[in-house]
């Protein structure tokens, strides 16, 4: 009786583990997603290359292991100048990309799931600091 318990126990237990894992798997998609929407709202109404952009995403991310930065691109790339008022107009949007993300697993043979690359993109708004308490 005892070993039929322990083999149906362990089977129990690792499935259990499985859903959780897949669970915070979900989750990290969502949180990567998320920080890239806070990341291009930030760089859509601050200053061109703010500290803010990247600030704002952490928070967002902290469940998530990134090798790379995260990309911010204000297109097209070669209208857009920093802080000049002659080429900072020519901006259309900004993209934010997250790659090379993945979360830690706790199952022992699932070590680290692997989270989709997430891009978004979002017109142009004011880009500038000045007053805005969201680049701060």
């Amino acid at each position: 009786m005892a070993v039929e318990f322990a083999l149906v126990m362990l089977m129990f237990v690792t499935l259990v583990m499985g859903a959780i894992d897949l669970s915070r798997w979900l989750y990290a998609i969502d949180a990567a997603q998320e920080a890239a929407r806070e990341g291009a709202r930030v760089a859509v109404v601050c200053n061109k290359d703010s500290a803010a952009v990247r600030q704002r995403m952490q928070p967002s991310m902290a469940t998530i292991e990134c090798t790379a930065p995260p990309l911010v691109d204000y297109l097209p790339s070669n209208a857009c100048c920093a802080q000049e008022s002659t080429c900072l107009p020519a901006c259309t949007g900004v993209t934010v990309r997250l790659q090379s993300c993945t979360v830690p697993g706790i199952v022992p043979f699932l070590p680290t799931m692997r989270i989709p690359d997430v891009t978004t993109y979002l017109p142009r708004e004011s880009m500038d600091s000045t007053n805005n308490a969201r680049c701060s």
